[in-house]
């Protein structure tokens, strides 16, 4: 007999399927993200009529059938928007030509390594001279592949993952990251906070420019993604250390575990971070929530937070001079004020493995992207907190 089975995705969705014994005796399972419990119910029915009479209720699944089901399923629910389209683009110009006719039941490793190497080939044909020509491509197509076979083995499809143990190819040295100058990052937080301040008998909320001030400067002295200071709770923020546990998800706006376990960490709280949260916390606006929205009722979003004051802040800096040399503001992202603190945590002497352990990456990214900063020796350690201090 068969049953009833469900599942909750990471966005708090209820999704249902059901699980039966087919023809061949082996246990099958099947979910829809549109189906409902009545759905799945009837689903059940229909397939333990099919049974009783004869008909197969398993028909082997293509690729192209499969990775349509992966993508309602588990990536548009689960994933970025932007991994979304990545995984779209990924299979309507490789792996939906190669391979898309094909039944997942006849795929192998031998086959995933053939087209590896084809796309090798074709990416060598078009730049030869380039030993790496195409190797990111084809690892984030290797990817996408990895994971609607992962999928298939998830649904009972596959007993395995054909893919695994097929290794990605050596990608060429990561651009080098310049960090900005604190001047820089210190005047756009000054804009931000002045920006979100209402001018006397104007309309809004008193304390949104302090709130979107220490939203920035403590990205700049932590190193924190920017879901990962959205997301932040007081209750983890633990004397001289800020513990990372969860992310706000940029499409569901809740909370997250890190995507992956060096994302949940313990970062340093330097002198600055400490003066910048306390200055926050004295206002007294939430007594869970770090940041909270202008209601005081919820996390802050991270797309108004861009829109409304990200943006904005950097287009009211715009051209400044540090130490003789222009920058132009407008072209900071978010994501560079953790360049900026990774970088100057290495320029002052610190130990790379420490270092990526506080950034939640792993060290031979961490060297391959900054390598450039670190000192031919370690240096004295309490460089930091000068480092960081206030202009």
């Amino acid at each position: 007999m068969g049953r009833i089975i469900e599942r909750t995705n990471n966005s708090g969705q209820t999704i249902y399927g059901i699980r039966w014994t087919d023809e061949h005796g082996k246990d099958r399972k099947r979910y829809s993200r549109v189906w409902t419990k009545a759905a799945a119910q009837a689903e059940l029915t229909a397939t333990e009529r099919k049974l009783a009479v004869g008909v197969v209720t398993t028909k082997a699944m293509t690729v192209e059938q499969l990775f349509n089901e992966w993508l309602d399923n588990h990536v548009r629910v689960n994933c970025s928007p932007a991994h979304l389209e990545e995984s779209r683009i990924q299979y309507r110009l490789r792996i939906g030509p190669m391979i898309g006719h094909r039944r997942i039941d006849t795929i192998n490793r031998r086959i995933v390594r053939q087209m590896v190497a084809e796309m090798q080939r074709v990416m060598r044909e078009r730049d030869p001279g380039n030993e790496h020509a195409g190797h990111r491509t084809i690892n984030k197509t290797l990817t996408v592949v990895k994971g609607m076979l992962t999928y298939a083995v998830h649904i009972e499809q596959l007993p395995s993952n054909p893919a695994h143990g097929v290794p990605a190819l050596p990608e060429s040295p990561t651009r080098q990251i310049d960090a900005w100058p604190l001047e820089v990052i210190q005047a756009v937080a000054d804009a931000a906070r002045d920006l979100g301040t209402p001018e006397a008998g104007e309309r809004g909320t008193a304390w949104a420019g302090e709130r979107d001030y220490a939203i920035i400067m403590l990205a700049a002295l932590t190193g924190l993604r920017q879901s990962e200071v959205l997301g932040l709770r007081w209750d983890r923020i633990d004397g001289d250390w800020l513990h990372v546990t969860h992310k706000l998800c940029r499409r569901s706006f809740t909370l997250r575990e890190p995507k992956s376990r060096r994302g949940e960490r313990r970062v340093p709280l330097l002198e600055r971070a400490k003066e910048v949260l306390e200055d926050w916390r004295d206002l007294g606006i939430h007594e869970q929530i770090v940041f909270p929205n202008q209601g005081a009722t919820d996390f802050v979003r991270a797309p108004l937070f861009d829109r409304r004051v990200w943006d904005k802040a950097r287009d009211a800096v715009a051209i400044i001079e540090v130490d003789g040399r222009t920058y132009d503001a407008r072209k900071m992202t978010f994501h560079e004020l953790r360049h900026t603190f990774v970088s100057r945590c290495l320029a002052a002497g610190r130990d790379i493995w420490e270092v990526a352990n506080w950034a939640g990456d792993d060290p031979e990214m961490i060297k391959k992207v900054y390598g450039h900063y670190i000192p031919g020796s370690l240096g004295n350690t309490d460089r930091l907190n000068h480092i960081f201090a206030a202009g």
